[in-house]
């Protein structure tokens, strides 16, 4: 039986190290070991797609080919590359995943998720879930999301804060109009701040306006404009809070003046990004041992990594694991974040994450209105934004006409790319 995964993909480009494949590959076959073994004593084979460019794109059509044939890898691990990460594949196995969905690429799992043996499928977060739902039926099981994040450095009442992204472009407090920018121009990104369904991906159909692309692109460059720092200032860790370390000036204990939240787009709710990814092929010959993998991928000791962290050969400070934790990156079940030691990096005898942290993540998760698998459309359109905001740092003046110019060959890239999709 077949694996394939591109996490390495990401997890190199955070921190390159030529190991890490043929580490990964012992570290999954420990993994398997320690939830039990493979049904069936059946071999488990982690194809792990190429680092290399032009290995890595000839693969992808070879295992194109496959899939169209009838054949093909039984298990996808696979990641949409949001949030217009430079230094990563434009290109993904599966470009358009809610158009792959429609396509019957993937075994509807709702029969085996009942039977399941590790994941707990009502402590996931089904908003977030149901972005793997086709027609009502779970094709593909999210893994890790993203939501916007934001800190005060001060205690501030939550009916003070803006109720949307409009309220917030004219809020008097600099402050908050700076946690704006900074949520659009770096991770989750452009996309989820000011969007939240662009496109029906099955039906080709593109839900946005061209107008309404320019301006939600106008704002988020005007707001850039007055906080330039946002995407310059990525070090400045002391205006950031992140899920992977919970630091605020290095330390959770002084966080009692700060207040976290999470930012809004235009319709008043909170955009996820679901970025890692698993499914079932359609074609597999064997669907109870593929599913097997899937079950242990969505458990919370596999989401989690507390079983692992330091126990083990497979995991370790250098984050060798068979899927990275990208920066900022939610798992989906929702108790691991909800206790000071619930996730890897809060071991027992330092816990580096706060009740006020912790309150504003479940606001955030509760505050989700819509999820979307990361595709195409969605990277484009923060590709699109990052150029711009690359072209102002360079001191070049961006005028209306060069937004429009943008943002409507924009629009004609997204129809395209829905129709070939």
């Amino acid at each position: 039986m077949r694996v394939v995964t591109d996490s390495y993909q990401v997890a190199n480009w955070y921190s390159p190290n030529p190991d890490l494949p043929a580490r990964g590959k012992r570290a999954f076959q420990e993994m398997i070991e320690h939830f039990g073994g493979m049904p069936n004593d059946i071999n488990v084979e982690l194809e792990i797609l190429p680092i290399e460019s032009s290995q890595y794109d000839a693969e992808l059509t070879h295992l194109r080919t496959e899939i169209m044939a009838g054949g093909g890898p039984d298990v996808f691990h696979l990641s949409g590359f949001g949030g217009g990460i430079q230094g990563l594949p434009d290109s993904t196995l599966f470009p358009n995943p809610e158009h792959a969905m429609a396509s019957g690429f993937f075994l509807p799992l709702d029969e085996y998720i009942e039977n399941a043996q590790f994941m707990e499928f009502d402590n996931l977060d089904q908003k977030v879930m149901d972005a793997g739902k086709y027609d009502g039926k779970q094709y593909i099981l999210p893994m890790l999301y993203r939501i916007p994040m934001g800190v005060l450095r001060k205690e501030a009442d939550a009916s003070s804060l803006p109720a949307d992204w409009t309220q917030a472009l004219s809020c008097p407090v600099d402050e908050v109009r700076r946690q704006y920018s900074r949520a659009a121009t770096e991770l989750p990104g452009f996309r989820e701040m000011a969007f939240e369904q662009i496109a029906d991906n099955a039906n080709e159909e593109l839900l946005i306006g061209q107008d309404e692309l320019f301006q939600r692109t106008k704002e988020a460059l005007d707001l850039y404009r007055e906080f330039p720092e946002g995407i310059k200032g990525r070090a400045l860790d002391d205006c950031v809070w992140t899920l992977d370390y919970y630091w605020l000036d290095y330390t959770s204990e002084e966080d009692v003046t700060y207040t976290f939240f999470t930012p809004r787009n235009p319709q008043g709710g909170v955009t996820a990004s679901v970025e890692t990814w698993c499914a079932v092929n359609k074609n597999t010959k064997f669907p109870e041992e593929a599913f097997f993998i899937t079950d242990f991928l969505l458990s919370r000791d596999f989401l989690s990594y507390t079983k692992f962290w330091d126990s083990k050969n497979f995991l370790s400070n250098e984050g060798i694991m068979f899927t990275a934790v990208n920066m900022g990156a939610i798992p989906v079940h929702s108790s691991i974040l909800s206790t000071p030691k619930g996730y890897f990096m809060a071991k027992a005898e330092n816990p580096i994450h706060s009740e006020r942290q912790m309150e504003a993540l479940k606001d955030g998760r509760e505050s989700v209105t819509f999820a979307y698998l990361t595709g195409n459309t969605d990277c484009q359109l923060d590709h699109m934004f990052i150029e711009l905001v690359e072209r102002l740092e360079q001191g070049e003046n961006i005028t209306d006409d060069d937004i429009r110019k943008a943002t409507d060959k924009t629009y004609s890239t997204l129809r395209m790319m829905l129709a070939e999709s």
